[in-house]
């Protein structure tokens, strides 16, 4: 029994089952479409911090250490021969072989540490982005055009159209009577209509030069936005493959360095500013191409429309000026298109490739992570599991493999019989549907481990009810699984717990395939 009143110091390991047969046997009355590891990484982690929270109350509860062990993951493992004769290593090419792993034990708590946490990775992507930024901003200012060239266009172009016009009209012999001062000497029908020619062209001249000349610039850019909004996949496929590569060997390394747990702003300065800037001059001038190729397009089009309203007031323009002004409009509002999709189209590459990353590099993680033993002050923990199915999708790769118990088992012996925590209360919940091998020696552990005192917790979980036909020692039709969880379960021990909570008889197993279950579990255990 633990002792409140002996003991402050806890050690509480947990077992968590994560192998293919879960799957099957958790009956999930949660109405949740996730798996039953992702319910029992929420419940673990919420009673975790809730145990934090109430530790000001109670100062025994402060050296509470705990460790946590998933098994059931898988990894992969490269092979690959060595010749080592003549005390020299001779790597043999190509011949690496990629074997599956089905039976790992794996530390959770170094795996939330070895993983890392959706927010870091956020902010290390927004830096990253603001440092590419920053080394992008010299070069691709120079696509960057400020002035207000679609007003300078349209003045320029209901200028020349008005003045030349002007200059034809008053060179007409129409307008020339019109002027001539002495109106007497001209026949009264033949002065008025000089007069009413010269002052309607001249209207005319002033209205067509204003609105083509505005409709000339609104039409040029409204074809330049469709034109570059409909071409927008090119620039993005210009963009990727001139970055890609090099991004996904940047995500490969700064991942890894990060798992380690090098910090964001040591990362980010490893961002070379001289490739970066050799990258973005070539996605700069392979874009100025297609630009190039639009504005060409574009302006062939509204200059023939331009000839039609020159021809309709008698007007000249200089069709060099105007193509020059045409040109830098239409790249003006290009340009104004496609530097947001350059950064929007980076930072998607940048979160891609992580993404793409953190799903390769899981396996290798669970590797890591079943090599390491954390154990930890429970108001140390931060997270007992990290969110693997909603985040990264790689549940099935790296879960649900076989159930190596005894391996998990004796990884928790170790622990608890280290002299370091032999004055601590010792609790061992083991959640799983028992569907394992269960060999002489994981008796003989489990009942070592009960000797020295640990308290070993089942919380079997089924794909039927049992709990009601529970007794200490299970009929021959009951499921192996059961009958196996029962058996290393601890005593009851005249334990307190809540009475909806339903044991066998003196013994310390429960079927746990509701969530509330667990969680009503571990409430009791630790506190």
């Amino acid at each position: 029994m633990i002792d409140s009143k002996q003991t402050s110091n806890i050690l509480l390991g947990v077992i968590l089952d994560v192998s293919s047969s879960m799957q099957r046997n958790w009956n999930n009355h949660d109405s949740r479409k996730v798996p039953p590891v992702e319910i029992i990484r929420e419940l673990l982690n919420k009673r975790i911090f809730e145990f934090q929270n109430d530790m000001h109350d109670s100062e025994k509860r402060d050296d509470t250490e705990i460790f946590c062990l998933g098994m059931g993951f898988k990894t992969f493992m490269h092979m690959n021969n060595e010749d080592i004769s003549y005390q020299r290593e001779h790597g043999m090419g190509p011949n690496t072989k990629r074997l599956p792993v089905h039976h790992l034990v794996c530390d959770l708590l170094a795996l939330a540490d070895i993983v890392p946490d959706r927010d870091k990775l956020v902010d290390l992507q927004e830096q990253l982005n603001k440092r590419w930024q920053y080394y992008a901003k010299d070069i691709m200012e120079h696509s960057t055009i400020t002035e207000s060239v679609g007003e300078n266009l349209r003045s320029h172009i209901q200028q020349e159209m008005y003045q030349s016009a002007i200059r034809r009209l008053r060179r007409g012999w129409q307008y020339k009577l019109s002027q001539i001062e002495q109106q007497n000497s001209l026949p009264d029908w033949l002065a008025k209509y000089a007069q009413n020619y010269a002052v309607g062209r001249e209207r005319k001249i002033a209205k067509v030069s204003f609105q083509d000349s505005q409709s000339y610039v609104n039409d040029v850019i409204k074809d330049t936005k469709n034109n570059f909004e409909q071409n927008a996949s090119t620039y993005i496929h210009i963009i990727q493959n001139c970055l890609e590569n090099f991004i996904e060997e940047y995500t490969h390394l700064t991942l890894k360095a990060l798992t380690l747990g090098f910090g964001n702003s040591e990362l980010v300065e490893t961002l070379d500013a001289e490739t970066a800037m050799v990258l973005v001059a070539q996605v700069q001038s392979e874009l100025a191409l297609e630009v190039k190729k639009n504005i060409n397009l574009i302006m062939a089009k509204h200059l023939a429309h331009l000839e039609i309203s020159k021809l309709s007031i008698g007007a000249h323009i200089n069709n060099q000026k105007a193509r020059n002004l045409t040109e830098r409009c239409i790249a003006k509002h290009g340009w104004d298109i496609i530097q947001p999709l350059i950064e929007t189209t980076i930072y998607t590459i940048f979160l891609e490739k992580f993404e793409k990353q953190i799903e390769q590099d899981f396996p290798y993680w669970i590797q890591l992570a079943s090599m390491r033993e954390v154990t930890r002050p429970i108001r140390q923990i931060t997270n007992i599991l990290p969110l693997i199915q909603t985040e990264h999708s790689t549940a099935d790769k790296i879960m649900f493999g076989g159930t190596p118990f005894a391996l998990a088992l004796d990884k928790a012996a170790i622990r608890f019989i280290d002299p370091q925590y032999q004055e601590n209360a010792k609790v061992l919940i083991i959640i799983s549907d028992g569907e394992f091998f269960q060999s002489s020696s994981v008796v003989a552990t489990a009942d070592l481990l009960k000797k020295r005192g640990v308290k070993i917790i089942s919380c079997i979980v089924a794909n039927h009810d049992l709990r009601t036909r529970f007794i200490k020692q299970s009929p021959k039709n009951w499921p192996e699984g059961a009958t196996q969880m029962l058996e290393i379960a601890s005593d009851q021990d005249n334990l307190l717990l809540p009475p909806h909570i339903e044991l066998t008889d003196e013994k310390l197993c429960i079927q746990v395939n509701h969530s509330s279950i667990i969680n009503d579990v571990l409430s009791t255990f630790l506190n």
